[in-house]
C-alpha cells in the first residue's frame, strides 16, 4: 500500500475557467507482486480544485504494469469516477509505456 498527494496551481489566461486554482488530489493505492516484472493494483483517488473555480470528483480504479526490459514498462489502467460537482463523470482507460532512466 501506498499514498499520494498530487498537487498543481493554475496561472492561465484571465479568460480561462480554472485561472488561479490550486488543487489537491490524494489517493491510495494497494499493490500486488504476482511476479518480479508485474504488478496489479487498484486505487481510490479524491481532486479538490480550489480559487477562482471549484471542481472536484472521486475515481476509483485498477490496473497493471509489466517490466518489458530493464528499461521499459507498459502501464494500463481504468478509472471509474464515482462522484463530482462541476465534472462530468465518467471512466478513462488509460495505455502507456514508461522508460525508466
Amino acid at each position: 500500500m501506498f499514498t499520494e498527494l498530487n498537487t498543481e496551481y493554475n496561472f492561465g489566461e484571465e479568460d480561462s475557467f480554472a485561472n488561479k486554482t490550486f488543487l489537491l488530489a490524494p489517493g491510495i493505492f494497494m499493490s500486488y507482486f504476482p511476479s518480479d516484472k508485474s504488478t496489479v493494483l487498484g486505487f481510490v483517488q479524491h481532486a479538490q480544485r480550489f480559487g477562482d473555480f471549484t471542481q472536484d470528483y472521486t475515481a476509483l480504479g485498477f490496473g497493471g504494469k509489466y517490466q518489458l526490459t530493464d528499461l521499459l514498462n507498459l502501464e494500463v489502467l481504468y478509472s471509474k469516477f464515482i462522484r463530482g460537482n462541476d465534472t462530468g463523470l465518467g471512466q478513462s482507460f488509460n495505455i502507456g509505456l514508461r522508460a525508466l532512466f
